[in-house]
């Protein structure tokens, strides 16, 4: 949910602003999505980490790395086949 969430802000930022695609316009909305997007990733993960007792954070770290590079890793097979 951290990873949807924030990817989901990020992409709200993105696109909200639809009647500029202005490259200048367009970057600034880039720069605020991502920074939004590290702002709420850092909150999500105090707030779940002080929230939720017990908590195995090796677990957690390691299933958010795996949702960010699946995509890629799934990719690659599909590319050797």
């Amino acid at each position: 949910m951290i990873s949807v969430l924030a990817n989901s802000f990020f992409a709200l930022k993105l696109f909200n602003d639809k009647g500029s695609w202005q490259p200048d316009s367009l970057a600034a909305s880039v720069y605020r999505g991502i920074l939004g997007r590290v702002v709420l990733t850092i909150c999500l993960f105090f707030v779940v980490v002080v929230l939720l007792k017990p908590l195995n954070i090796v677990a957690l770290l390691a299933v958010y790395m795996w949702i960010h590079v699946s995509p890629a890793v799934i990719a690659g097979v599909q590319n050797r086949a």
